[in-house]
């Protein structure tokens, strides 16, 4: 498992699942948001890891950042999350090396689209 720390507190971050996203949908983080964080996905995360309210988090953040901390760490922790979680890389659609040729024509298509927006 991954850890970051803010404030002196080490947190540990847990598996990707349903239910992280779930959470982080709760405090109104869309999966486009995690795949490049801003301040209101890392307030969520914080909360979702920490069992804190978001107000609390965003509190505990903003210590973190006048005390001369950064979000790095954190920012890897979740990174490293989404990239070790099956269940992300699925919801996602990251396509898989070895998928079976008969679904080769498909992927330029889906690579065409993505490349488009």
């Amino acid at each position: 498992n991954n850890r970051f720390t803010i404030n002196g507190v080490v947190y540990t971050v847990g598996d990707f699942d349903f239910n992280t996203m779930a959470d982080l949908e709760d405090y109104g983080v869309s999966v486009a948001q995690m795949m490049n964080p801003t301040s209101n996905v890392l307030r969520a995360y914080l909360a979702v890891v920490s069992g804190m309210t978001p107000k609390q988090a965003g509190n505990e953040l903003t210590k973190h950042i006048l005390n001369g901390g950064g979000f790095e760490e954190m920012i890897e922790a979740f990174a490293e999350s989404l990239k070790n979680s099956d269940f992300f890389r699925k919801l996602t659609e990251i396509p898989d090396e070895e998928a079976p040729a008969s679904q080769e024509t498909e992927k330029p298509e889906k690579t065409m689209k993505v490349s488009e927006q």
